[in-house]
């Protein structure tokens, strides 16, 4: 066999569109289908492996072939679990080699760091989407709600004025309003507008938006 000589930029095997370096339906049924729990275990295993991209190499330069030994049996078990079949079998190969005091081919240990480099930039590329979601769900109101709270507070200030128009404002604004507020309350707040009663609406509209 070949004495390792690092090589940083060995290519990995080919990768899942949709996951690199992972199959899905086997990570899965190791979870009993559970895709939330899953996803979590896919984040853990990319902060507790990460660091091995640059360890594994490092240790086989300076020949550290017992830590080497251990980190891929480390790997192979944590890449089972989570379905990194290329990678299971790159640190399974690594280990066999290893064992019993041998000296790894070069091939072996560029293997498995291209199967690593191919897992962590899925998991990363999933997370990134998960990030962008979580953005899309917390961004701005929509125009509708945005016109929605304008129209109220527009109204709260006729309301607080004891202005007239306040009638006249609301039912110009309703279908806005409704965005915002339940039929009921609309309808509730109208009455007290038509009876005059502004204290009335302006403290009930209050109640509705607070």
């Amino acid at each position: 066999m070949t004495p390792f000589e690092r090589n940083d930029g060995a290519s990995g095997p080919a990768a899942s569109p949709e996951l690199p370096g992972l199959d899905l339906a086997a990570g899965l049924a190791r979870v009993g289908g559970d895709q939330a729990f899953y996803f979590k275990l896919l984040e853990r295993f990319l902060h507790t492996q990460r660091a091995n991209v640059g360890a594994v190499p490092d240790d086989a330069v300076a020949q550290r072939w017992a830590q080497l030994e251990q980190r891929a049996h480390t790997l192979r078990g944590s890449a089972a679990n989570i379905g990194a079949l290329a990678l299971e079998q790159a640190a399974a190969a690594l280990e066999l080699a290893l064992r019993d005091g041998g000296v790894p081919a070069t091939a072996l240990v560029e293997t498995l760091v291209a199967a690593m480099r191919v897992v962590f930039d899925g998991i990363e590329q999933h997370l990134a989407r998960q990030q962008h979601g979580a953005a899309q769900a917390t961004a701005a109101p929509d125009a509708g709600e945005v016109a929605a709270r304008a129209a109220a507070a527009r109204l709260l200030e006729l309301l607080g004025q004891y202005s007239t128009d306040a009638l006249d404002y609301f039912e110009d604004e309703r279908s806005h309003l409704a965005t915002i507020l339940a039929p009921d309350a609309l309808d509730a707040i109208l009455t007290r507008l038509e009876s005059y009663d502004m204290d009335g609406a302006r403290a009930l509209l209050k109640s509705h938006l607070s």
